[in-house]
């Protein structure tokens, strides 16, 4: 497995080496496999985002993640975009810190990329129901990924 990661904000202090763990635990559960993947994440700022965001989705403004998915059956590709000052913005009117926000963004869009959406309820359910449960396991340190593996 690939991990990309881009930082080009100095917003958040983001540790690379969690990241990438996040991300091959996740992508290992989810696909069953880590050695066919490619994840490119890119944390930046609003104004860079927002032009992403108009870009291919035709919606003016940031956000504060983006996910774009170029899947074939043997492999999972993909781009994450991580606004960090969305993310600090969020945080505070969610009440918890940034860095637990970026990681529920990240993970929201980890499993995007791995086929899940949240357009009808029972969709929302099932994609929000994981996504807490990988966050709640690596916030709390409750994952250690060696001994999963």
């Amino acid at each position: 497995m690939e991990i990309l990661i881009r930082n080009e904000q100095d917003k958040l202090s983001i540790d690379e080496d969690r990241v990438k763990e996040v991300v091959n635990f996740i992508l290992k559960r989810e696909l069953k496999t880590k050695d066919k993947s490619e994840i490119s994440i890119f944390i930046t700022d609003d104004e860079t985002i927002a032009y992403y965001n108009e870009k291919y989705r035709s919606i003016e403004g940031p956000t504060d993640v983006l996910s774009f998915s170029y899947n074939d059956e043997d492999e999972l590709v993909g781009d994450i975009i991580i606004s960090a000052e969305t993310v600090i913005r969020n945080a505070s009117e969610y009440r918890v810190s940034p860095l637990r926000e970026f990681y529920f963004v990240l993970i929201h869009a980890l499993l995007h990329l791995c086929g899940y959406t949240h357009d009808k309820a029972a969709e929302r359910d099932e994609m929000f129901k994981k996504q807490e449960s990988y966050l709640n396991a690596f916030w709390k340190g409750d994952v250690n990924v060696e001994a999963n593996e």
